[in-house]
């Protein structure tokens, strides 16, 4: 048990020197963003949002942002096990008309694997 409070306290403390670093570098116009993204999005998230708004690189934007933002399987799975006190159908209409079917089935697939599961597909041709 003593191991994991040292585990614990080195890891925060290295998130802190982290953010330390980050913040150096960051306007003070945007200090109070930054604060009010620790409260709201945690630690982690925030200096993954720092790092893609501070970094210059050929990489494709998206991509970075998925980097930063892509759910771990972990996360993917407390989602999945999440119970909502109100649990609302979500209706996702989908015009077809000369669609893909390479689009389609992209499609179909994103949607199968939703971690929220009360949903339906509706198609429109």
């Amino acid at each position: 048990m003593r191991n994991f409070f040292k585990r614990v306290v080195r890891l925060f403390l290295r998130i802190i020197k982290a953010a330390l670093r980050v913040v150096r570098q960051i306007r003070l116009s945007n200090l109070k963003k930054f604060i009010h993204s620790l409260r709201v999005v945690g630690v982690k998230r925030t200096l993954f949002t720092v790092k893609y708004k501070l970094k210059k690189s050929s990489e494709n934007s998206y991509e970075l942002w998925m980097k930063c933002n892509d759910p771990t399987k972990s996360e993917l799975q407390l989602q999945r096990k999440t119970k909502f006190n109100i649990n609302p159908k979500i209706s996702i209409l989908v015009p077809m008309y000369k669609t893909p079917v390479n689009f389609f089935a992209e499609l179909v697939e994103y949607m199968v694997n939703q971690t929220y599961g009360n949903w339906e597909l509706c198609l429109e041709d």
